[in-house]
């Protein structure tokens, strides 16, 4: 029989939501079927940096909400980042200007796609 305390489970509970959060960001449809999606989770101490990063812009930018977050991380048990690998690949499309696919963001509203 194994033993398995509450902040074990809840620990186990969050990396696998994490790992799924991660894995559906890979998966998820892609502009042009082209795969630019790259994540990476971190807990406890590896988020740290992030953390103190996000505090420093807070204050050097007078950007309040900045620490908001930081202080919302800081009682977080992990972080997922998700970035892109554009224009770090050999695929010609990669040197288009979004990752949405078109030339530029005229081009994008023409077609009715969404620009924010």
């Amino acid at each position: 029989m194994m033993k398995i305390t509450s902040y074990d489970a809840e620990q186990a509970s969050v990396l696998q939501i994490v790992n799924m959060m991660a894995s559906a960001a890979k998966t998820a449809p892609k502009g042009l079927g082209i795969n630019r999606i790259d994540t990476l989770v971190l807990t406890e101490d590896d988020m740290m940096p992030i953390i103190e990063e996000m505090k420093k812009t807070a204050y050097d930018y007078k950007m309040a909400y900045f620490l908001r977050d930081a202080e919302s991380l800081e009682k977080s048990q992990a972080l997922v980042l998700i970035g892109t690998t554009y224009g770090c690949g050999a695929i010609e499309v990669l040197s288009l200007v979004g990752l949405c696919g078109n030339i530029d963001c005229a081009t994008n509203s023409k077609k009715g796609h969404l620009h924010l």
